[in-house]
């Protein structure tokens, strides 16, 4: 069973108001429609374009612009293509209101995965370990044996969707999946885009929508190594030593 550890601080809690003004004066703006939409189609396309970055995707952004909407035989390529068909899937979902579910986070990544061809309609979780970084370098993590994901992903899911999880803050809520599934890293890769993107999604849904107009990335890419750091915790590299029970706190 999950059962997240942390604490609101008092700096938590400062913050968690600053949110909630913000969101308030976003939702309060008396935009024309045809500006909200040219800014939300500005918005996703600015995700699509520092979430490629953030994994490693070499292109400059006025190639990654040119390819957002078309198939490519190229792997960075169709990385952005496809990194852009899963926010346009999610704005569909947001629309039907569709819960978290593991079938719902398969889906995502199915449709973020770099393959050519047809591709599964839901990608399995990994069958084999995998690992974050390189090993002996700054941020290298050894994620929980493949065996045991599927069960971390399912206790995960289910925390999420507990009504016991109804009265926590929505961003407390969204840090926490955000934190939990890096730390399972259920895939070989497309981890980190996926986990940015429920994670925005989810804040979308618990009415931190910001009309579209929030890009989550933005925070992360003024100081990336700072993201990283931070995900580590300070704990051991091997998920069994320590990170299964970890304080979130200081993440969050």
């Amino acid at each position: 069973m999950f059962t997240p550890k942390y604490s609101i601080t008092d700096a938590i809690a400062r913050r968690l108001m600053d949110i909630q003004r913000a969101s308030a004066v976003v939702d309060m703006l008396p935009l024309p429609a045809s500006i909200l939409d040219l800014l939300k189609k500005e918005s996703m396309e600015k995700t699509v374009i520092l979430s490629t970055k953030i994994e490693g995707n070499t292109l400059d952004e006025a190639t990654t612009r040119k390819v957002l909407y078309q198939t490519s035989d190229d792997n960075e390529e169709q990385e952005v293509y496809n990194v852009m068909k899963a926010l346009e899937y999610l704005d569909e979902a947001e629309k039907r209101q569709l819960p978290v579910t593991e079938e719902f986070i398969k889906k995502l990544h199915a449709i973020i995965r770099i393959s050519h061809g047809r591709r599964p309609c839901n990608s399995d979780y990994r069958e084999e370990q995998n690992q974050a970084g390189s090993r002996n370098a700054s941020g290298f993590y050894l994620p929980p044996e493949w065996k045991d994901a599927p069960v971390l992903m399912e206790d995960m899911v289910a925390w999420v969707n507990s009504s016991e999880t109804y009265s926590v803050p929505v961003p407390i809520k969204a840090g926490i999946f955000m934190w939990q599934f890096l730390t399972i890293h259920p895939y070989m890769d497309g981890n980190g885009l996926t986990a940015r993107m429920i994670t925005t999604y989810l804040l979308r849904r618990g009415g931190y929508g910001l009309k579209g107009l929030f890009v989550l990335e933005n925070f992360y890419d003024r100081n990336l190594a700072e993201y990283y750091r931070r995900l580590q915790l300070g704990l051991h590299h091997n998920y069994y030593f320590g990170r299964n029970e970890a304080d979130l706190t200081l993440w969050l």
